[in-house]
């Protein structure tokens, strides 16, 4: 039993309109932005939701007005098809729509608020958890200056594709020196 590696004939079909577009020909790289415009929402939608159709077209132009400014810098090498980095762009700007969607405060009616428990920490538990956190940003005052850096932007909610090049770090560097920052800060924690 055989198996066809060869590529599929859209993606061969990118290849070409990129490879022309990068030569000059604007209307092989308009074949390419209508080529890859239905699966790219079909994907965007897939990522955010099928009833988020609105969310779902902002991603898309926003992906495709990034692809459209890097196009001359697209390598055929790591991407033969050129969708690889239009999926990349697409999952990124998905993921922080996502996260911003989900930071967004919705108020709630008064008559519904006067009904739920009130579930509010008594003083002596505010008391403790401001206690807890006066221990924990003293802490951080001790910490070197690059590792409280990275501490104050973990707890502010960056990630560590935000926080490495801040810092001047790689990624993976930067979450290696947070789990060295966690270890010593629960060390100090436990110890007050």
């Amino acid at each position: 039993m055989s198996t066809d590696l060869s590529p599929h004939p859209l993606d061969v079909r990118l290849h070409q309109c990129l490879c022309a577009a990068r030569n000059g020909d604007d209307r092989a790289f308009e074949e390419y932005l209508r080529l890859i415009e239905r699966p790219l929402e079909g994907y965007i939608l897939s990522l955010v939701g099928n009833d988020r159709h609105a969310l779902a077209e902002e991603i898309r132009q926003e992906t495709l007005l990034r692809v459209i400014k890097k196009r001359m810098k697209w390598d055929p090498e790591l991407d033969p098809s050129g969708r690889g980095y239009a999926w990349w762009i697409a999952h990124n700007l998905a993921c922080d729509a996502l996260k911003k969607n989900r930071r967004e405060f919705t108020p709630c009616d008064e008559a519904v608020l006067n009904h739920l428990p009130d579930w509010a920490d008594s003083p002596e538990d505010v008391a403790i958890k401001n206690d807890e956190g006066e221990r924990l940003r003293d802490c951080i005052e001790q910490l070197p200056e690059r590792a409280r850096a990275l501490a104050l932007c973990r707890l502010n909610g960056d990630t560590f594709a935000q926080i490495a090049p801040r810092l001047g770090l790689s990624q993976s560097t930067a979450y290696r020196l947070w789990l060295s920052v966690q270890k010593s800060l629960q060390k100090e924690l436990y110890e007050c």
